[in-house]
């Protein structure tokens, strides 16, 4: 029965980009067994669409026993590029959140823009980033319901709706890995209170600073791929991110609290180095995670064409590369299920 019952969680809060497929391409399962889909398309797939976008994004809404329908997210209309969409929902809201990354000026250019689909609409998009000069990839997302209210010494938990997203920034200064926490009222983005900053900012300088040579062997490719893992009870994510300085991948767990009255901020509690493995991969391939609730334990897992290579990480450090050959029978999709099962069995 554990084990059912996780499974159906995963399947309401996992995408399916973590089971092997295209990066433009996202699902996931409503609580009511709503099937979300989304993906970003050439506008000139959809002749009847007026798009000035060279791609867009088409999200097909399927219910349980009804026909599928698609709508396009509005904004993915309007210029540029859009790819990578990400889905995350919040079922005590039946609300679906779409995150994209947009290029622009040819590509030299992209930002992260966020908008939520509620009661069969969209409501308007948010800009989550937009710099000159930036490219914004590898974007995760996760959700919390409480926010931490402090009073008379005490501290409780509220209800209160907030998305986190955590993404990889190159820019002429240098690469980072960037945090953004933004409220959600009435189902659409407290845009005046959105929170954004470098995830690094959550450490002290001491601790950022390096604490040994750098591994001959890592490749830094892994560094660039942040994870962010909701917490059982939706009141925390864990955010594990790559720092390149240091070659070390970093945890912090962050929680919501309010600060002055209605003003949320993130309170990053931090769970210091944990080193980093020896998994390759090339720039155009996708590392993923998987992480069980109040578990130290994770996978971090890459797939291509031939095989899909993890390790894993506990009390004892990383492990060594371990690869599950695809072939006609065994499907990418598949492997990482097998992975998954073992995370689960290990911490039963």
């Amino acid at each position: 029965m554990k084990r059912l019952l996780f499974a159906a969680a995963l399947l309401v809060v996992l995408p399916l980009t973590a089971l092997g497929q295209a990066s433009d391409r996202d699902a996931i399962l409503g609580a009511d067994g709503t099937l979300f889909t989304i993906e970003s398309a050439p506008s000139y797939d959809y002749p009847n669409v007026k798009a000035d976008s060279s791609r867009l994004l088409a999200l097909t809404v399927q219910k349980q026993g009804g026909s599928p329908k698609t709508v396009f997210v509005p904004e993915s209309l309007q210029s540029g590029s859009n790819s990578t969409p990400t889905l995350a929902y919040d079922s005590e809201s039946d609300t679906l959140f779409v995150f994209w990354e947009r290029g622009l000026n040819n590509n030299h250019t992209s930002e992260l823009l966020l908008t939520s689909y509620q009661n069969g609409k969209f409501n308007q998009a948010s800009t989550i980033e937009s710099a000159d000069f930036h490219w914004c990839h590898n974007l995760r997302v996760g959700v919390t319901r409480k926010v931490q209210v402090e009073a008379d010494g005490q501290k409780t938990m509220v209800p209160g709706l907030t998305v986190h997203a955590t993404w990889w920034d190159y820019n002429p200064h240098g690469e980072v890995a960037r945090y953004a926490m933004l409220p959600i009222e009435k189902g659409a983005v407290d845009v005046g209170n959105i929170i954004k900053q470098d995830i690094s900012n959550f450490f002290n300088s001491r601790e950022m600073m390096p604490t040994g040579s750098v591994d001959p062997q890592l490749d830094e490719e892994v560094l660039r791929h942040p994870q962010l893992f909701e917490s059982a009870n939706h009141e925390t994510v864990d955010i594990v991110f790559g720092d390149i300085p240091s070659a070390v991948l970093r945890r912090v767990t962050v929680r919501v609290g309010v600060n002055g009255g209605r003003l949320r901020v993130p309170l990053g509690v931090r769970g210091g180095s944990i080193g980093a493995p020896r998994l390759k991969s090339d720039a155009n391939s996708r590392i993923s995670g998987i992480s069980t609730p109040g578990s130290d334990k994770m996978v971090l897992y890459a797939t291509d064409d031939t095989a899909v290579r993890y390790v894993t990480y506990s009390s004892s450090g990383w492990s060594a590369v371990r690869t599950i050959t695809l072939n006609d029978k065994v499907t990418a999709a598949s492997a990482v299920e097998v992975i998954r099962r073992m995370v689960w069995d290990a911490d039963e």
